[in-house]
């Protein structure tokens, strides 16, 4: 599978990356797309980085990726 990111979805990727809690962009949209996983359906709800929900960055927008994954894999987090 190929997708393309608008350049304000790779600059957030990025911005995880230098988080230090990532090691490559597929952690970054793996962790996501389990968020994602957790959230109940909604389809008229999307979700989009645009500038008026981005603030003045990208701070304080880490993903915190073992509390994501303690709760499939409960070992994950031993």
């Amino acid at each position: 599978m190929s997708i393309t990111l608008t350049p304000e979805q790779e600059e957030f990727i990025q911005a995880q990356l230098q988080t230090g809690q990532f090691s490559s962009a597929e952690e970054v949209v793996q962790a996501a797309l389990q968020l994602l996983i957790t959230l109940p359906p909604s389809p008229k709800k999307r979700f989009q980085i645009t500038p008026a929900n981005q603030g003045s960055g990208y701070a304080n927008t880490a993903i915190d990726h073992d509390h994501i994954l303690a709760d499939f894999d409960p070992e994950a987090s031993a």
